[in-house]
């Protein structure tokens, strides 16, 4: 899904934000940014560079830049490429 920051969705969560959340600050979004690159999520880093408002839950936005699950979803992703790139060298 495309997101924009002018829509009324999570780009994390992909659900409605409630309308007293307000946009993420110069910090916030820092923080939100190096977690999207740990992550490896380019569709993310895409949005937080390039618009200049972004909302979000704030539930969401506490749990995705926690540093416990953005290294487990790192690991997780790290460990699902390795097990492609093995059994595509044994197609080879």
């Amino acid at each position: 899904m495309k997101f924009d920051a002018n829509m009324s969705i999570c780009f994390i969560c992909e659900q409605s934000i409630s309308e007293d959340e307000k946009p993420v600050g110069a910090r916030g979004r820092q923080t939100l940014l190096t977690v999207s690159v740990t992550r490896g999520h380019s569709d993310h880093e895409k949005l937080l560079l390039s618009d200049e408002t972004v909302r979000v839950n704030r539930k969401c936005q506490r749990s995705y830049a926690d540093e416990r699950t953005a290294a487990v979803a790192a690991k997780r992703k790290a460990s699902s490429e390795q097990r492609y790139l093995h059994v595509r060298n044994k197609l080879i």
